[in-house]
């Protein structure tokens, strides 16, 4: 979990200690550092759901099966908890190429249709997003420099409040 510097909301990152995330996430210490599905439970859910404000996923998932991750996003919106979620794998990549994988796209086609929130890394994800699910995305762009890692946290921070007000039922 981190909180903005005012603390006004309170976002568990997963995962949490990664580099492309490490811009985001102001502490560190307080978000999911752990590479297990430890996570992606209704107990932890049922846990922490009242210490925040919204969870957001980047990836971290693929280990999860996939009725898991279908319980685990039913506990979220049980307890009104805001998901947010960032297309990273479109297309699950080997090293080698792309692999097709009918589970991760089970799993893809679950977290777009149910998060409160999607965000892509690319105006062209942005576009398959929209052309694939029918939703929109919001890009955030993966940060190259200061300028990017500056909108990406824009982006995010404007994001989180206003999920955050809309879960606590206070006007932005």
């Amino acid at each position: 979990m981190s909180t903005d510097r005012s603390g006004l909301f309170r976002v568990f990152q997963i995962p949490g200690d990664h580099p492309y995330l490490r811009p985001l996430v102001p502490t560190p210490e307080l978000s999911s550092t752990s590479t297990s599905t430890e996570v992606f439970t209704p107990e932890w859910v049922q846990e922490h759901a009242d210490s925040l404000d919204v969870v957001h996923l980047h990836f971290g998932f693929d280990r999860v099966p996939a009725l898991q991750l279908a319980e685990w996003v039913s506990e979220l919106q049980r307890h009104d908890l805001p998901l947010v979620f960032t297309v990273h794998d479109l297309t699950p990549f080997d090293g080698l190429g792309a692999v097709p994988d009918l589970d991760h796209q089970r799993k893809l086609d679950m977290l777009v249709a149910d998060a409160a929130a999607v965000l892509a890394l690319t105006d062209a994800d942005a576009e398959t997003v929209h052309s694939r699910w029918g939703r929109s995305a919001e890009v955030a762009p993966y940060p190259l420099g200061e300028e990017q890692a500056t909108q990406m946290r824009c982006v995010h921070a404007r994001l989180y409040a206003q999920l955050a007000r809309a879960r606590r039922g206070t006007a932005a």
